[in-house]
């Protein structure tokens, strides 16, 4: 499968990416590059269909297991984390994915996943009006992002903090982190 298919595929939406993402599955021929197609089908479908998104992350997460490959790991343990909870409403399978993902980029050094990681959990513990780990959480993505210079991450951080503080009321604090962000 060529790279120029895979640029093509992330520059679609809808079901012309899912058509795409088929077809480059279809015409992968080594694991490595299944595998990455498996884990953008399960992250594609999660808003669609989550039990097919759940399909596609088991099969990724069956052949990153057997390639050992950390990175798809941290990847498909985060898309399975996404057709749980916001697919799904299924927190606490959404929870042990993103804790996977999280401590599996976390023990590689791999500070960008860990933050999308710790972003996912906010997401997870606001929906769960669990708001102090809410704001935990987006604050230790907020610091991953500032320390690597990730600009628009940090805005998105801020927003996120904001609208945990807007849904408890606290009108204040929100618009001081909505204007940060």
């Amino acid at each position: 499968m060529a790279v120029i298919g895979q640029s093509v595929t992330a520059q679609k939406r809808g079901q012309a990416r899912i058509d795409s993402l088929l077809i480059d599955l279809q015409q992968a021929n080594v694991d490595s590059q299944k595998a990455k197609v498996l884990i953008d089908l399960s992250f594609t479908y999660n808003s669609i269909d989550p039990e097919v998104g759940i399909k596609y992350g088991e099969q990724g997460l069956e052949i990153a297991k057997k390639l050992r490959c950390k990175k798809q790991l941290i990847e498909v343990y985060r898309a399975l984390g996404v057709n749980y909870g916001f697919g799904m409403s299924s927190f606490p399978e959404a929870l042990s994915y993103f804790k996977k993902s999280l401590d599996l980029a976390t023990a590689t050094v791999d500070r960008t996943s860990a933050a999308k990681a710790l972003n996912n959990m906010g997401v997870i513990y606001w929906y769960l009006s669990d708001f102090p780990k809410a704001v935990e959480h987006y604050y230790k993505a907020m610091q991953i992002h500032e320390q690597l210079g990730n600009e628009d991450e940090v805005a998105i951080a801020l927003e996120n903090i904001g609208i945990v503080y807007n849904s408890q009321g606290d009108y204040a604090k929100a618009l001081e982190f909505m204007v940060k962000g």
